[in-house]
C-alpha cells in the first residue's frame, strides 16, 4: 500500500522557490522515454536498488532512476528485473514497460556501459550483470498520477554522471538505503564529510546544482550532518527517514582530476562545459592514487 508523501513533497503540491523551480524546469510528453526524461529535474536517484519498492511506497516524486550493477549477482538480470517491475505492490498498476532502450537514447555521449575504468581506479565487483540494460516501467496510482521507473544496470556515480551532467538540475531526492557492500564497500563513506574518496560527492561539487535537497536513509549509520525532516515507517521492518542536506558538505571542492582518472569516458563533457570555472585544464593533467568508487 504507497503511503501518503509529506505535503511538501506531494507532486500535487509545491513549496518553496526551489521545488517550484524544479517543476517548472519539466517538459511533458506522449512518449514514455521522453517523459521521464522531461521529469528527470524532480528524480529520486536510488544507487545499489536492487529489487526494492520502499522509496515508490513512500511517494516522494513519482519520477525514479534506479541503478544496480548487480541486482541479481552474475546471474543475467534482464528478465529478473523485468518480472519484478510487472508485479508492482498494490497502489500501482503497470501501464506500459519498455526494455531494449539503446543507450544512446539515454545519454548521446556517455560511454555504455555505464561503469568506471576498473583498471586504473578500483577493484571490479565481485558480481556483475553480464548483460547491462535501460529498462522503464510507467504505473498508474489509485489517484491516476502517473509514475516513472527507469532500472539501469550501471554503476552509480558512472550513472549518475552519464544521466546528470548534461541536466540542470541534479536529481531532488538521493536514497541511500543500507545497500550492504553496495558503492565500493563503504557507501556510508558518502555520510562522512571527512572522508575524501566518495566519487559521487565530488561529481555533485562538481555539478552546478550541487547535492540534491533531500536524501532518504533507513537510519542505519545516519548522517548526522543532515537533519531529519520525517520519519516514515513503512512497515515493521522498513523504516526511512527523510533529511534535508545542505551544500556546505564536504569536501568543498571536487577533485575533477580523481574524477577523470575514474571515469575519463564521462568527465570529458562535464569538463568541457565547465572548465574554465573549475580550471579544468591544468587539474586534468595531475596523477592521483587510486580511489574506491563511491558506488
Amino acid at each position: 500500500m504507497l503511503l501518503k508523501p509529506p505535503a511538501h513533497l506531494s507532486p500535487s503540491r509545491s513549496s518553496g522557490a526551489a521545488r517550484q523551480a524544479r517543476l517548472r524546469a519539466c517538459q511533458a510528453s506522449s512518449d514514455p522515454l521522453a517523459d521521464w526524461q522531461g521529469h528527470l529535474p524532480v528524480s529520486g536517484y536510488y544507487p545499489c536498488a536492487g529489487r526494492d519498492w520502499s522509496p515508490i511506497l513512500v511517494d516522494l516524486t513519482d519520477t525514479w532512476l534506479y541503478v544496480d550493477y548487480a541486482p541479481l549477482g552474475d546471474q543475467d538480470a534482464e528478465h529478473g528485473i523485468r518480472e519484478w517491475l510487472s508485479d508492482p505492490p498494490e497502489g500501482l498498476t503497470l501501464e506500459s514497460l519498455h526494455g531494449g532502450i539503446p543507450p544512446s537514447a539515454l545519454s548521446s555521449w556517455a560511454p555504455w556501459p555505464y561503469l568506471p575504468d576498473y583498471s586504473s581506479s578500483s577493484r571490479k565487483p565481485i558480481e556483475q550483470a553480464p548483460n547491462p540494460f535501460a529498462m522503464l516501467a510507467v504505473y498508474r496510482r489509485e489517484d491516476g498520477r502517473k509514475l516513472r521507473l527507469m532500472y539501469v544496470i550501471g554503476e552509480a556515480t558512472a550513472t549518475l554522471m552519464a544521466i546528470y551532467s548534461r541536466q540542470p538540475y541534479t536529481p531532488m531526492i538521493l536514497a541511500l538505503i543500507q545497500m550492504g557492500y553496495g558503492l565500493g564497500g563503504g557507501w556510508n563513506r558518502f555520510f562522512d564529510p571527512k572522508d575524501y574518496e566518495c566519487s559521487m560527492r565530488h561529481f555533485f561539487r562538481l555539478h552546478a546544482a550541487g547535492i540534491p535537497p533531500y536524501v532518504l536513509n533507513n537510519g542505519y549509520m545516519p548522517p548526522a550532518e543532515f537533519p531529519v525532516m520525517k520519519r516514515i515507517v513503512i512497515d515493521t521492518y522498513n523504516k526511512l527517514e527523510l533529511r534535508t542536506t545542505h551544500q556546505d558538505y564536504g569536501p568543498i571542492e571536487a577533485d575533477v582530476g580523481m574524477l577523470y582518472d575514474m571515469f575519463p569516458g564521462f568527465i570529458q563533457v562535464t569538463s568541457e562545459l565547465d572548465s574554465e570555472r573549475l580550471g579544468v585544464n591544468g587539474i586534468l593533467d595531475r596523477r592521483h592514487k587510486p580511489m574506491a568508487s563511491c558506488r
